[in-house]
């Protein structure tokens, strides 16, 4: 630190925005690929586009339980 004129390193390294939405991406399309939906496992890349989903989900079970009287 500064009192032992030792420079701070930190434990993680600092990971920017935009790397985290490509790392987000690929982890997103490797689910796809191995036939899992991204959206059931919360791999979603912003909080607004879950709450969009568990509407959709909401939507579709409403749907499907009509549909089936």
């Amino acid at each position: 630190m500064i009192t032992k004129k030792i420079h701070y390193t930190t434990q993680e390294t600092y990971v920017f925005l935009d790397q985290k939405r490509k790392q987000l991406a690929a982890l997103r399309r490797e689910m796809i690929k191995l036939s899992l939906d991204p959206n059931e496992h919360g791999v979603l890349s912003r909080p607004q586009y879950q709450e969009k989903w568990l509407k959709k989900q909401m939507i579709i079970k409403q749907l499907v339980h009509v549909s089936q009287y």
